[in-house]
């Protein structure tokens, strides 16, 4: 029989597992990371990928948006500047974005998205996602950021929001000067 943990961390950088193998009566216990020697096939046992509970990939498939191309942004600055900043230079990008944001910070952050990406970009908010009281918004950003004024909102929250949307290059309109 084998069981597995998933606890994060772990030296080195990887993700850190911890693996329990039965052998008769007692349990082996290994750590694992990308790193290890531990993770080989070679060892004789099988080794297992277990999903854990991530909030990240949780809100992106109830999300309603596009799934096929997506960038994890994590947490915005706090500063008002630099995260006007960062959403600036995120504005044209075509893939989902997905952002952190804490629950204090949250109607803020909605607010910046509409005015920088624009009011008419899907979203969707996902909130305490993977616990008891989960919840979704979906909506343009102008429709979240409406649903958000005045209310109170505790637990972490998940921002996704659909990509830019590409603008058709008018290729009749376009010329090329060719002088020789």
């Amino acid at each position: 029989e084998m069981g597995a943990d998933s606890r994060g961390g772990g030296g080195g950088g990887g993700v850190c597992f911890f693996f329990f193998f039965k052998q008769k009566t007692a349990y082996e216990i290994y750590q694992c990371d990308w790193s290890s020697d531990v993770c080989s096939s070679d060892l004789g046992y099988d080794i297992f990928s277990l999903p854990g509970a991530s909030a990240l990939l949780a809100a992106l498939t109830i999300a309603g948006l596009p799934t096929d191309s997506f960038s994890f942004i994590g947490f915005l600055s706090p500063k008002s500047g630099a995260r006007s900043a960062e959403l600036k230079a995120l504005k044209t990008r075509s893939e989902t974005l997905v952002f952190y944001e804490s629950p204090r910070r949250l109607s803020a952050a909605i607010a910046k998205m509409a005015e920088i990406f624009g009011h008419d970009r899907e979203a969707a908010i996902a909130l305490e996602i993977t616990k008891k009281f989960e919840r979704t918004m979906r909506g343009t950003l102008y429709e979240l950021d409406e649903q958000l004024k005045d209310k109170k909102i505790k637990g972490e929250a998940v921002i996704i929001v659909g990509g830019a949307k590409k603008i058709p290059v008018d290729r009749k309109s376009t010329r090329l000067n060719s002088s020789h």
